[in-house]
């Protein structure tokens, strides 16, 4: 599928035209993806903007007391069930493999900066930039440590794998066995879905003459 567009910077200091061409096989496989991250909107727990909360208390001579907030389970396990096509390496819709295909096709450093933000995103190299967490184990906001949580109590129930989630979350896990630092951490990664889901759409309406142009932020084409 040809792809024709215009990039131009948001201060309208720079740019430029360019055409991207995506084999029908691939573009079949991004049109599926964008069709399930649309289900992944749909559920109320993007919808409501649900989402776990960490705490932290400290008064002078004492401990840091850390805790999270009580959730409703029903919307989280809806909303887990619509992620795991996104989160699970063999699945078609894996969302590095895709991002790494929209790479490929999409030949230009304005798109590579786009779409290494997004997967900085669904890493949570993002997130653990902004929020740095030790714990006894991993870091309790990595990306290792919510995927054994995902495969420990939702997709596989690897029990092994739920004993050292269970030391990497410390405190945390003693309520509903982490679910409220977990979905802390998978807004994140659903965020991540969903602007790739967009970034096909846009490419969608460029292919159909709908979107002229797109426009990106000055630095990603080396601009002050």
């Amino acid at each position: 599928m040809l792809i024709e567009t215009t990039l131009v910077a948001t201060d309208d200091a720079y740019s430029e035209s360019v055409s991207f061409n995506i084999p029908v096989g691939d573009w079949s496989l991004l049109t599926v993806f964008w069709q399930r991250s649309e289900v992944l909107r749909s559920t109320r727990f993007v919808q409501e903007g649900r989402g776990g909360s960490i705490t932290f208390n400290w008064k002078v001579g004492e401990p840091i007391r850390m805790g999270s907030n009580a959730l409703e389970v029903e919307p989280v396990w809806a909303m887990l069930l619509k992620l795991r096509p996104f989160v699970l390496q063999k699945e078609r819709c894996y969302l590095p493999s895709v991002l790494k295909m929209l790479k490929r096709h999409l030949s230009h450093p304005a798109m590579h900066r786009h779409i290494d933000q997004i997967r900085d995103a669904f890493m949570l190299k993002s997130m653990n930039q902004r929020i740095q967490m030790s714990g006894p184990g991993r870091p309790p906001l990595s990306q290792a440590v919510v995927m054994d949580w995902l495969n420990s109590y939702h997709y596989h129930h690897d029990e092994a794998k739920a004993e050292s989630v269970v030391r990497d979350l410390g405190p945390f896990a003693k309520q509903q066995d982490g679910l409220g630092i977990a979905t802390f951490v998978l807004v994140d990664m659903v965020q991540a879905i969903l602007a790739t889901g967009d970034l096909i759409e846009m490419l969608q309406l460029c292919s159909e003459g709908l979107m002229p142009e797109i426009r990106c932020p000055a630095d990603y084409f080396g601009q002050p």
